[in-house]
């Protein structure tokens, strides 16, 4: 059996940061869950520091994403512009684009599919907005310890 957590941050919250009893025991319960559990358990986060101490080492792997690189960035946008039937982009039109991820992608091609751009400069604007909205976070993606 395998069981996928997605966010476990939501339910492992460091417990020395904790307003109600619940959630000590909430983390408590999981975390003895976790070890009796006879299948293969993966958890996703993007909020390592958030996660209680304890429950780093009930996990035998770890497993981290960066960020897509310009080479990366690049390839992305070239699907992307093929998938909306625009010209691709000149070689580093992405360039000033940083802290995206493949999701941030796949967000924007959702809202532009409405609206379809009829341009580059429109996709860079909208893929710009979405960077924005990062919160001028730059830190890798993943399970990291």
């Amino acid at each position: 059996m395998i069981l996928l957590i997605d966010e476990i941050d939501g339910f492992l919250a460091d417990r020395a940061g904790v307003m109600h009893h619940w959630e000590v025991t909430q983390v408590n319960e999981l975390l003895t869950q976790m070890e009796g559990f006879g299948g293969v358990l993966i958890a996703t986060t993007n909020r390592l520091d958030a996660l209680d101490p304890a429950s780093l080492r009930r996990f035998d792997l770890k497993v981290g994403f960066e960020l897509p690189g310009m080479r990366e960035l690049e390839a992305l946008g070239t699907v992307l512009c093929q998938r909306l039937e625009i010209p691709e982009p000149p070689s580093g039109a992405f360039a000033s684009l940083r802290g995206l991820s493949a999701g941030d992608f796949a967000a924007v091609a959702r809202q532009v599919f409405a609206t379809t751009p009829a341009s580059m400069s429109e996709l860079l604007t909208t893929l710009a907005e979405e960077a924005k909205l990062k919160r001028g976070r730059s830190k890798p993606i993943g399970f990291l310890a």
